[in-house]
C-alpha cells in the first residue's frame, strides 16, 4: 500500500466508518466526511458532545453521544452520509453506556450498563421499540444482531437467548453448564458461535437452540476478549498459548468446526486485536505491549482467508504510528493517536 493523503484532525478520531461512498470521522468537536481517494471535505458539521459509539447501517451513519457536563444523558443521532442531516434525534437520559451500536436493517440498538440491558429502536424514526433487561455482570458479554432479524443476548454467562430483532420475543433459550459459562461470542449465518469458560468453542443453529459442534483446546490457552470473527463459511479465534504468549488465529470450518488452519501472530503477555473479514481477506490490526521493552508493537496482517497464506504485513513505522486501521474497499485508512488520518491504497 502507498500513501494517498493524510489529514490532520481536530480531536482524536474515534473509529470511523464508510457509508455511501463517505468515510465519515467523528470526534467530540466535529463530524466530518471525506472522500476517500482524496481527502477532499465533503461536509462538517459541529459535534460538541463526548463520543460513545458510531456505526452506520442502511446507508445511514448513527452517532451515539453523552453531554460533556452530564454524561448520562445520551443522544443518539442518524445522519445522512451525503449531507450530514440530522433524519432524526432521540435523547435517552440516565444511561451509562459502554461502546456498543449495534445496526440492522430496520432497527438500531445500544447496550447499556445502568440501567442494564439492551434497548432496540425503530431505524428509520427512532422510537423505542422495546428494551431488554440483563444483569450487569452480564455485559462483559456484548448482544450482537444476527442475520439482520435476530438479536442475541447473554445473561449473567448462564443463559443465551434468540429474539426477534422487530418485537423483541423470544425465538428460544439456553441455559449452558455451570461450569462451562459464556465467555466471548461472534455470530454468522444462522450460528451463534462462543468461547466457554473451559475455552471449549461451541456453535449453536441460531434456528433451534441446538449445538452443532463443540471443539475442546488442544492445548493450554487463554480466551481473549478481542478478535474473534466469522463469515458466511470459516469462523476466526484468536487465543493466546499459555507456555509462550503466543497469539495465533485459527481458522474453523462454520458448518463442522474443522480447523482449516493456524497462524501466529504475535509473542506478548498483552495484546489487542481489531479483525475485519473481507471478500477475500482476514485483516487483523494488532496492538501489543512489551512491559521488557515498555514499547508498543502496531501491525496490520492480511491473510488469505481460505488458506492462511500471510499476503501482507504493515508496520507502524509503514502506517506512521497507526494504533487502528479500517478496510476502506481496496484501500485502508490509518488512525495515529495525535489525530492524525491518513489512507492508503494498493500499489
Amino acid at each position: 500500500h502507498r500513501e494517498l493523503w493524510k489529514k490532520r484532525m481536530n480531536g482524536l478520531v474515534t473509529r470511523p466508518v464508510y457509508a455511501e461512498g463517505s468515510l465519515v470521522l467523528v470526534n467530540s468537536s466535529e463530524i466530518t466526511a471525506i472522500e476517500p481517494d482524496t481527502g477532499r471535505v465533503r461536509w462538517r458539521i459541529p459535534n460538541g458532545a463526548a463520543v460513545r459509539a458510531v456505526n452506520t447501517g442502511s446507508g445511514l451513519v448513527f452517532v451515539l453521544t453523552a453531554d460533556l457536563r452530564r454524561v448520562r444523558d445520551l443522544t443518539l443521532r442518524c445522519l445522512s452520509p451525503r449531507n450530514g442531516e440530522v433524519v432524526w434525534s432521540r435523547q435517552i437520559p440516565d444511561h451509562s453506556v459502554y461502546d456498543v451500536l449495534l445496526v440492522a436493517d430496520e432497527a438500531v440498538g445500544i447496550a447499556s450498563l445502568e440501567p442494564a440491558g439492551v434497548s432496540v429502536f425503530d431505524l428509520s424514526t427512532g422510537r423505542l421499540r422495546y428494551r431488554v433487561a440483563m444483569k450487569k455482570n452480564a455485559l462483559g458479554r456484548v448482544p450482537k444482531i444476527l442475520d439482520g432479524d435476530k438479536l442475541l443476548v447473554v445473561h449473567a454467562a448462564k443463559r443465551v437467548d434468540l429474539h426477534d430483532l422487530t418485537t423483541g420475543a423470544v425465538l428460544w433459550s439456553r441455559d449452558l453448564d455451570r461450569k462451562r459459562r459464556y465467555r466471548s461470542g461472534v455470530a454468522a449465518s444462522g450460528t451463534v458461535i462462543y468461547a466457554d469458560s473451559r475455552d471449549h468453542l461451541v456453535a449453536i443453529d441460531a434456528a433451534s437452540g441446538v449445538i452443532r459442534w463443540d471443539e475442546p483446546p488442544r492445548e493450554n490457552t487463554s480466551i481473549l476478549s478481542t478478535g474473534d470473527a466469522a463469515d458466511a463459511e470459516l469462523v476466526f479465534t484468536i487465543r493466546r498459548r499459555d507456555k509462550d504468549n503466543s497469539h495465533n488465529v485459527t481458522a474453523r470450518s462454520l458448518r463442522t468446526g474443522k480447523e482449516i488452519w493456524k497462524r501466529e501472530l504475535i509473542r506478548a503477555r498483552n495484546a489487542d486485536f481489531a479483525t475485519e473479514v473481507t471478500e477475500r481477506y482476514l485483516v487483523i490490526h494488532v496492538n501489543a505491549f512489551d512491559h521488557g521493552e515498555s514499547a508498543w508493537t502496531s501491525k496490520t496482517l492480511f491473510f488469505d482467508k481460505q488458506d492462511g497464506t500471510t499476503v501482507q504485513e504493515l508496520t507502524a513505522d509503514a502506517l506512521q504510528g497507526s494504533f487502528t486501521t479500517v478496510i476502506l474497499g481496496h484501500g485502508l485508512l490509518s488512525l495515529s493517536a495525535q489525530g492524525r488520518v491518513a489512507v492508503f491504497g494498493p500499489k
